[in-house]
Parts: C-alpha cells; sequence; structure tokens
C-alpha cells in the first residue's frame, strides 16, 4: 500500500514536470527552452520510513542514466518526524522539512549536535543541505 501511494506520488512529480511539452524550461524564465537545470535533481522521500523517515536521494541525472548523489537524513532523527514531507531545491541548496519534529533547540546547528530532547512536542524544523 505505502509504495503503491509513494509510486502515485513520483509519477505525479514527473508527470508535473513534463506536463505541456517536451521543451524543458527554466525556473527563472518559463519561456527560455534553452535550459534543463530544473529537470536534473529528484527526490525520492519516504517519510513513514520505518523507524525512522528519510528524505531520500539526491538523485542527480548524467548524461546517460539517473545516479544517486546523496541519502538526506536528520541528525537527530525519530520516527513520526515528518522528514522530507516538504522539500525545497534552489541550485545546489536542498531544504528539508520535518512538522513532525519535536526538538526543544531554538537555536540555528550546522553539524551533527542537534538537539535530542523532544519536549516540544511537533514544533517542526526545517534542515538545510548544501551540493559539494
Amino acid at each position: 500500500m505505502l509504495r503503491s501511494l509513494l509510486m502515485r506520488k513520483i509519477t505525479g512529480i514527473l508527470l508535473l514536470l513534463f506536463y505541456g511539452s517536451c521543451n524543458p524550461l527554466t525556473l527563472n524564465n518559463p519561456c527560455d527552452q534553452k535550459s534543463k537545470a530544473y529537470i536534473e535533481t529528484l527526490l525520492l522521500a519516504s517519510v513513514s520510513e520505518i523507524p525512522i523517515p528519510f528524505c531520500g536521494f539526491s538523485v542527480g541525472n548524467s548524461p546517460k542514466l539517473w545516479e544517486t548523489q546523496a541519502y538526506l537524513k536528520a541528525s537527530n532523527a525519530d520516527a513520526n518526524d515528518g522528514f522530507g514531507y516538504s522539500v525545497a531545491v534552489s541550485g545546489d541548496i536542498i531544504v528539508v522539512g520535518a512538522a513532525g519534529e519535536s526538538s526543544n533547540q531554538t537555536t540555528i546547528t550546522n553539524g551533527p549536535a542537534a538537539s535530542t530532547n523532544n519536549s516540544a512536542l511537533t514544533s517542526g524544523a526545517a534542515f538545510v543541505f548544501f551540493r559539494k
């Protein structure tokens, strides 16, 4: 059942990317048909993965096929965090939302030192990843 729902979601994303015409457009200028940058990164998510959800794989389009570039995961991941439920991509930056994250942390952390104190129920969090 979960795979079926996920496949429908992925199919919907792919249909959205290619809807309308076969000419790829840029995000900043939809009339510019010279660029295909907007379809070169695909994120696959599994927000219900047991025991810990992950945003998934950042997949890059090489000249011949799609290949895995990274496996994104929160440094303080717990079940029911909803990590990967919302995602934004801009160039080499990926922001992943975790609406169910319950950390009591109120500061920005760079690295694996995020709080594991889950006393702020469903306070939410955003995780920022940079592609090198």
